[in-house]
């Protein structure tokens, strides 16, 4: 006999299992995640179809969302974008810088900006009366 000793894998020296994975495990946990992938489906379905309207209810128009509304002619195309917006700014500056009803039957007018903040400047903002009393020791 001799005392000849199979010289050891130098993989196996570095910590490598020299074995190939168990399939067995591997299988048995794929068909688990394909039955629960297939009972989850079969879960969202019977919510889905218990808690939908039938395919006819759902095809009726009523209310005033399913009212049929005219098409417009053309889509209404922002042509000059930048002369657009030189005619908006002028027109929100007017109003800013002006006199004007804003509800003339309800007598809400609108005042220029400097105005308004020398009146806030000389008059101060409307405070409203506390109905309870402070208390004692302060804020709290």
């Amino acid at each position: 006999m001799s005392d000849q000793h199979p010289t050891p894998d130098p993989l196996t020296q570095l910590g490598y299992e020299p074995r190939d994975v168990s399939t067995g495990p591997l299988l048995k946990w794929a068909i688990a995640l394909a039955v629960f992938i297939v009972a989850s489906l079969m879960v969202s379905l019977g919510i889905y179809s218990l808690t939908m309207p039938p395919p006819e209810k759902m095809r009726q128009k009523t209310g005033p969302i399913n009212a049929v509304q005219p098409m417009p002619d053309a889509p209404i195309l922002q042509v000059n974008p930048a002369l657009d917006m030189r005619k908006f700014r002028i027109e929100e500056d007017r109003t800013l810088h002006s006199y004007g009803w804003v509800d003339q039957a309800r007598g809400i007018a609108h005042i220029p900006v400097e105005r308004a903040m020398e009146l806030i400047a000389e008059k101060g903002l409307p405070t409203r009366q506390s109905t309870t009393p402070a208390p004692e020791g302060g804020i709290q």
